[in-house]
């Protein structure tokens, strides 16, 4: 008698559906201009997503991400509660129409340079023009007239430009800087769990923005990785990614000697990587890259093997 043989063939459920591959897949949560506040939303495509979530570093990191890894990306707007800032204006050159920034609510971290093309009398005078730089004068958009006001909203920025009715002359470059809206860490906690709470399954929780210094940094690492202790406890294993504070090298050393963790990567270091929103090269954590870079490597690849190339996007340290 033959022995009996049975074949088994597992199916799932006739409908032809293949899970999802979550290589690659990161959620990011940041602030934006636009966008429903601790919502999860996923993209593929760039120009969506700007449609939906405006301008903003949670935008320009998932654009970089986009471009230089391909998607999809999974996003969470976090509400900004801290609102942005501008620091004072300073004029090289001889014209003496003063350039204020009243009015202005800045979406993200700009080093602006306004450089008069044309002079004038006064902006009055209906002569004068312009062009805007948002990277410290590396690129400048297309020259504009300055309306008689004297006021111009920078396009999808929250800056705007306020001259005095004094004399414009050209060459002379006004330039300040501004500071991203931020926000709390039970503002992160309430978009992380709202992440968490969600079914699409990534790999990498990208917090963008920087924190406003060691000891806001060491407060946000340790929510990150708490949300992310807790996940794995749901067996929900993931690695936790942010941003180092702007600060010297030995303020930092001394901060993260009192912070660990198995999850959570924290990036010290900024660079100038290239908008994939508006082509400025932006002062950028060194998160920026790595997040790009890892959603693009392939599991199990050490994010620092050289031979696999160099990060994408970015000019200069």
């Amino acid at each position: 008698m033959a022995i009996p043989e049975a074949t088994l063939a597992i199916k799932d459920g006739a409908l032809g559906a293949v899970p999802a591959n979550v290589n690659g897949t990161q959620a990011i949560l940041g602030v934006c201009s636009t966008g429903t506040v601790d919502t999860v939303y996923e993209f593929g495509d760039p120009q969506t997503m700007k449609e939906t979530l405006g301008t903003g570093p949670l935008v320009d990191q998932a654009a970089h991400v986009l471009s230089v890894a391909g998607g999809p990306v999974i996003c969470v707007r976090i509400t900004g509660s801290v609102a942005g800032t501008v620091g004072s204006v300073t004029l090289a050159g001889t014209g003496l129409s003063v350039l204020t920034t009243t009015g202005s609510v800045p979406l993200d971290s700009y080093q602006a340079a306004i450089k008069i093309i044309t002079g004038g009398t006064n902006p009055a005078a209906g002569t004068a023009t312009f062009r805007v730089s948002l990277d410290g004068g590396l690129t400048y958009g297309p020259e504009s007239s300055l309306p008689t006001s004297g006021v111009y909203a920078i396009p999808s920025t929250g800056l705007t430009l306020n001259f005095s009715a004094a004399s414009l002359v050209a060459l002379d470059v006004y330039t300040f800087s501004s500071v991203a809206p931020s926000y709390s860490v039970a503002n992160f906690n309430t978009a992380m769990n709202a992440l968490l709470a969600d079914s699409r399954e990534w790999f990498l929780a990208n917090v963008v923005g920087v924190p406003a210094d060691t000891t806001a940094m060491a407060a946000l690492f340790a929510a990150l990785d708490s949300k992310l202790t807790t996940a794995a406890s749901q067996f929900r294993y993931t690695a936790g990614l942010m941003s180092a504070a702007d600060d010297t090298d030995g303020n930092l050393d001394t901060a993260m000697t009192a912070l660990s963790s198995t999850r959570v990567v924290v990036a010290a270091g900024f660079e100038n990587v290239v908008s994939a929103v508006n082509g400025s090269q932006l002062k950028r954590s060194a998160s920026f890259s790595i997040a790009a870079r890892a959603s693009a490597a392939t599991a199990p690849a050490d994010l620092a093997r050289v031979h696999s190339g160099y990060c994408l996007g970015f000019t200069k340290l």
